[in-house]
């Protein structure tokens, strides 16, 4: 699951990077080390998205910048459970 977040926060960051006309990072960080970011306020709520293939929000405030994305779960199956 942390794998998962971090390769989103990967992805934002670089979107946010090449929107900003810095298309190349000046350093390497490390996913797999915990802290790799300073991430405040991370948000992953345990809710599916109704769609199909499902899909859940994240998100998280780095420095001075909010960040928030619907993320596309790709290994979940989403099971609607008609109430009785």
């Amino acid at each position: 699951m942390s794998k998962l977040i971090a390769a989103a926060v990967s992805i934002m960051i670089g979107i946010a990077v090449a929107a900003a006309g810095q298309a190349t990072s000046e350093r390497v960080i490390n996913l797999n080390e915990p802290g790799a970011f300073d991430a405040r306020n991370v948000s992953y709520a345990p809710i599916l998205l109704t769609s199909d293939p499902p899909k859940r929000r994240l998100s998280f405030a780095l420095d001075d910048t909010r960040y928030e994305a619907v993320v596309t779960l790709t290994n979940v199956r989403a099971e609607i459970d008609p109430l009785r």
